[in-house]
């Protein structure tokens, strides 16, 4: 049985899966650290499961690479990622904006349990979850966990074990049309919803054929189909319809006015107008001169090592040519790339906290509106960052980038 994780960005799907796996897998707080599928095995009572980890994604239509990699998995039936089952992961203290996402995979008609994260920072947040509204109005299981606190995690399992791999009984958002039967005709399909997607994003759906990929992009011609408005519109009834949802539900408990957290406290201080921007400057500058100040030590041990062996082996051997592949080439090789190991560690360290302490999500929101001006987004910042200390990382990190045109920059 395959068994997908999806969910948006920061909606703690890896950490999720590191708790249900047992696997050691990177936990950040930034949009799009998830760039691949990530596999482990869920070991479940009677059985075993094959427990996947998609990028996160805000909604079925991709804007970029990692979340095609949502979108080509869940609409080919002929991916090898194909889910059996698939996990919800949504984030408690934003549950309105991340049904959208929800409601658009329950009605693709894959068997589906919501996982609402978090609930013990709901909680804090005085925010109530109604888990039997959810599940009338969903008609999917729903069982609230908290992921890092390892709470309703055995509850998790046993409706995984129990659940029927049946479709959900949702209500339906897509009207049949004359254009959506024909589409429904070409791709031999009884979804409303998938053919609908399917005919919107033909030219990107791995999971149709060529013939009928240019059959959809047909029939859109001759019925004056216009994709984006469509993708518009059906976005639109989502965000209605999860208000619809949340509104009759008693889930969100008004805290006091004077009652801010610490992290909206310090939220005030570092996003602020005028301090924002100088603060994540200097964090940044800190960060840099740290990895120099700090790295020297180290890799003045490595370079005198490496010259304390050279020697030694130069005056163990005779001279001859092995004597000078292994002193002049593999040492001083080796010598040359090893040097730089501290500077990397130190880096990706320092990165690694920033990421999960939050603080990388917002100094790339604050310096979008810079990047903007070299035709870049706020996301650029941790590849350019990342490249500074190795170009392979960088590269990799571009991933989420929406724009190939950024990503080429």
């Amino acid at each position: 049985m395959k068994i997908c994780l999806v969910g948006n960005p920061n909606a703690g799907k890896s950490t999720l899966f590191n708790t249900l796996t047992g696997l050691n897998q990177k936990v950040g707080n930034y949009s799009g650290v998830t760039v691949d599928r990530l596999v482990g095995k869920l070991q479940l009572n009677q059985t075993s499961a094959e427990l996947i980890d998609l990028p996160g994604t805000y909604s079925l239509y991709p804007k970029s690479l990692d979340e095609q990699i949502v979108f080509n998995t869940l609409l080919d039936p002929n991916s090898k990622s194909h889910p059996d089952l698939v996990l919800l992961v949504v984030n408690a203290t934003q549950l309105r904006r991340s049904l959208v996402l929800a409601s658009q995979i329950i009605e693709l008609g894959l068997p589906a349990i919501l996982v609402v994260n978090m609930i013990d920072e709901a909680y804090e947040s005085r925010v109530n979850i109604d888990k039997d509204h959810l599940e009338k109005e969903l008609g999917i299981p729903v069982v609230p966990v908290s992921a890092r606190k390892k709470i309703g995690i055995k509850e998790l399992k046993s409706s995984i074990e129990t659940h029927s791999m049946t479709a959900a009984k949702s209500p339906a958002t897509v009207e049949t049309t004359t254009v959506l039967d024909a589409a429904k005709a070409i791709i031999n399909s009884d979804n409303n919803y998938s053919t609908l997607v399917q005919l919107i994003l033909a030219e990107k759906s791995k999971g149709i054929t060529a013939a009928e990929r240019i059959q959809l992009i047909e029939l859109r011609q001759r019925h004056d189909f216009k994709p984006m408005q469509a993708m518009g519109k059906d976005i639109n009834q989502r965000f209605l319809q999860s208000n619809a949802i949340m509104s009759t539900m008693p889930s969100e408990l008004t805290p006091p006015i004077s009652s801010l957290s610490t992290t909206q406290k310090i939220d005030k201080i570092l996003t602020n107008k005028w301090l924002g921007l100088p603060i994540a400057f200097l964090v940044l500058s800190a960060i840099f001169q740290a990895i120099f100040e700090f790295a020297n030590w180290p890799m003045d041990w490595i370079e005198s090592g490496f010259t304390v062996l050279n020697s030694w082996i130069a005056q163990l051997l005779p001279e001859s040519w092995f004597r000078d592949l292994l002193t002049e080439g593999l040492l001083a090789g080796l010598s040359g790339v090893l040097v730089f190991i501290p500077q990397i560690a130190i880096l990706f360290g320092l990165l690694a906290i920033l990421e999960e302490t939050g603080y990388m999500a917002r100094i790339s929101y604050m310096l979008d509106r810079l990047m903007r001006k070299f035709g870049l987004s706020g996301k650029a910042v941790v590849p350019m960052m990342s490249g500074f200390a190795c170009a392979i990382p960088a590269i990799m990190a571009t991933r989420n980038i929406k724009s190939w045109k950024e990503r080429l920059i």
